[in-house]
């Protein structure tokens, strides 16, 4: 029997949902539970207490039941819907057991029963409290211990404090008529919407923000802005005490006007929670600044996001020790004011982290980290986007010791705004930048400043220029670059493929251009004190080397149309030349098996030195011993150069340049020089048949230089 009950009851209950599915899509009326008449006409869904099959039992509807956390807070719901009904069975915060309902922006405790123009509601230990309006609390001459206020946005529970003498601020302190003050029983979050803010988008909330704001400082309290829009029309000073700003999802501060600040924090703070929006008119933006943070210490930023200012969107001013997890500017910045800027005034900013920026659609000016900033981080740097109808530094990546990591910057060709405007000026020193993309034709200046410190490029890849214009070393590692140009001091180039390089000015040889291990599509120098270094490196058109002092290191180099060392020098280190050389006062020296492939034409002030193994492919005109050290320094006692389509050979011995014995155009394959053949210096003489050499050996038996026989 108990058994075909149960299946009776499944049965029931089966039907009934088929049921209320059925009505509820076709009559859009439903009854549930016994006896099964038909609903009320009024009603979409009447639920009957029974009886039920015992004919004595009735039963009752009973909601979900949730364990909230305080009024403020959906947790543990997720997205409620307005009207949502649940049953709490925690006591924590400013809620305790009973029915709630989600008014749009919190948590509303149902009343237990009305009494005139009072309302009255549990409280703890069944006790009941009177509950009033805000217009109705001045005339009250209550004597309870507890009053409830249910003013829209402002409700909550207020204890009598004997003794006290605070105003009434209709927010945290009432003061009806008795005399008596009544304080706000709260923990947690400060309400704006205690003090009147109403978050409708047409009230100017300014004043009733600021007075949450000083409330919140004085308890030490974050300070909570419900779902709204806030207009405001001057600025709001947070105050160093509180603990932070929390807005709901969806709501954010609506600046108008001109000429303020929206949001301005005292300096030296601590805050634990910070998620701010700040939204101007996107049609017309308003001459306003967004948020300045001084002196943040050891705090966490959540999230702060600006929008449509026609001022700088956020600025934060000597900060140290905190985390920033997200900060977005979007359509903010002009000429004078920096979207996004983190600076140091008469001190620096220091050891921060901001894990994510977004700086997009800026006017004139994006990003600003200045040059006294201190091991800062910023990762996930994405500045899309930027107005720049005028010449600039778009973005300005400075410090000491900073690290800028995942970047990727670009400017707007339309619209009056030209990426050819855009520049990025990288300054300071011992700064890094890893996976570092700048698309369109931005130019990047680096102005490493920091003598013997260098700002570092990683995994770089900029479709305009990067120049070099400070005093101290750039290094650029696995990276694509269209054109280097500008000031080549101490700059090094590692595992790099490079479409253009200008080489400019360096000075002394220690501030050389370096390129190790690349790739570089055209080679031009364009000042004559330019120094450059190439190691392993491919050079494939090099169109004038004539004004720099250039050495190469197992690199190679094409001249489709010659190349002039006209001025200053060249030197060949187990490298090679393909195309035509000439040479007027300049120096040329091919050493450890370099090559010329392509003809030599020697000017007549001569000063090329070919040691014994390097060649020459093409023809060669007016080569004879050198005839000045001018752009070498000094030939040193025993150097030797030779002709390399004969067997010519000079060497520098008693500060004057000599023939190595006439024997050597002498020699035939199967020849052999005499003792009495052999130069001064030298203590035999070897020639090879097989491979067509001739070896020359140093008196201490060392083999010095082995030369073909032609």
């Amino acid at each position: 029997m108990q058994t075909q009950y149960i299946c009776w009851i499944r049965q029931l209950v089966s039907l009934a949902i088929l049921v209320v599915m059925g009505l509820s899509a076709v009559y859009g009326q439903v009854r549930v539970g016994l006896p099964s008449a038909a609903p009320e006409k009024s009603a979409s869904l009447e639920i009957n207490s029974g009886p039920y099959p015992s004919g004595s039992e009735y039963r009752g509807l009973l909601p979900p039941k949730v364990a909230l956390k305080q009024s403020i807070s959906a947790a543990p719901i997720t997205q409620p819907a307005t009207g949502l009904l649940i049953y709490n069975t925690a006591t924590a915060s400013d809620v305790t057991p009973g029915y709630y309902y989600w008014d749009g922006s919190r948590w509303l405790r149902f009343e237990t029963s009305s009494k005139g123009s009072a309302r009255v509601a549990a409280a703890g230990g069944g006790q009941a409290v009177p509950a009033y309006l805000l217009s109705e609390i001045q005339s009250l001459t209550t004597t309870a211990d507890h009053i409830l206020l249910v003013e829209p946005g402002r409700e909550g529970l207020f204890r009598y404090v004997s003794g006290d003498t605070s105003p009434n601020d209709s927010a945290m302190v009432l003061v009806p008529s008795s005399g008596k003050r009544y304080k706000r029983v709260f923990s947690g979050p400060i309400d704006v919407r205690w003090f009147g803010a109403k978050g409708d988008n047409a009230t100017d909330d300014t004043q009733a923000i600021q007075a949450a704001v000083n409330a919140a400082a004085t308890a030490q309290a974050i300070v909570y802005f419900p779902m709204g829009v806030y207009k405001t029309t001057s600025q709001i000073l947070l105050r160093r005490d509180i603990r932070g700003i929390d807005m709901a999802n969806s709501s954010y501060i609506r600046p108008v006007g001109s000429g303020y600040t929206a949001l301005m924090t005292e300096e030296s703070f601590v805050w634990a929670v910070c998620k701010i929006q700040i939204f101007g008119d996107p049609d017309n933006r308003p001459a306003v600044n967004g948020i300045q943070l001084n002196n943040p210490q050891r705090s966490v930023i959540n999230w702060i996001g600006v929008f449509n200012l026609d001022g700088f969107g956020m600025k934060v001013v000597n900060g140290w020790d905190c985390t920033y997890l997200t900060i977005t500017t979007e359509n903010c910045g002009n000429s004078n004011n920096y979207a996004f800027s983190i600076i140091g005034d008469n001190e620096t900013s220091n050891m921060t982290h901001v894990l994510r920026l977004q700086v997009e659609l800026a006017h004139e000016r994006a990003i600003f980290c200045s040059g006294n900033n201190l091991s800062i981080t910023i990762d996930n740097i994405h500045s899309e986007k930027a107005y720049a109808t005028s010449s600039g530094n778009v973005w300005v990546l400075g410090g000491g010791s900073c690290t800028y990591n995942n970047v990727r910057l670009n400017a707007l060709d339309t619209d009056g705004s030209s990426s050819s405007n855009a520049i990025c000026l990288l300054q300071g020193a011992a700064n890094t930048g890893n996976d570092f993309r700048v698309e369109g034709n931005i130019k990047v200046v680096a102005d490493a400043n920091g003598g013997g410190s260098p700002i570092t490029l990683n995994q770089t890849s900029i479709a305009g220029q990067l120049a070099s214009t400070g005093t101290g070393p750039l290094w650029v590692n696995n990276s694509s670059i269209t054109k280097v140009t500008g000031v080549a001091v101490k700059t090094k180039f590692n595992n790099c493929v490079i479409g253009t390089v200008e080489t400019g000015f360096a000075g002394a040889w220690e501030n050389r251009q370096i390129f190790i291990d690349s790739e570089i599509g055209s080679l031009t120098s364009i000042s004559g004190e330019s120094k450059l270094e190439l190691i392993n490196t491919v050079v494939n058109n090099a169109n004038d080397l004539g004004n720099a002092r250039t050495k190469l290191f197992n690199s190679k180099i094409s001249a489709p149309n010659g190349v002039g060392v006209n001025y200053r020098s060249l030197e060949l280190y187990g490298s090679e030349i393909i195309g035509n050389v000439t040479t007027d006062v300049g120096y040329l020296g091919l050493y450890s098996n370099s090559k010329i492939t392509g003809n030599l034409t020697i000017g007549t002030n001569r000063q090329v030195i070919f040691d014994l193994s390097s060649t020459l492919t093409g023809t060669l005109t007016n080569m004879s011993y050198p005839e000045s050290a001018a752009y070498y320094g000094s030939w040193e006692e025993g150097k030797i150069t030779r002709n390399p389509k004969t067997f010519e050979v000079w060497q520098y011995n008693n500060s004057s340049w000599q023939p190595i014995n006439t024997f050597l155009s002498q020699l035939t394959k199967a020849g052999s020089p005499t003792t009495g053949d052999i130069p001064s210096g030298f203590s035999r003489i070897v020639v090879n048949t097989a491979d067509n050499t001739i070896k020359l050996y140093t008196n201490h038996g060392g083999s010095l230089f082995s030369v073909l026989l032609n």
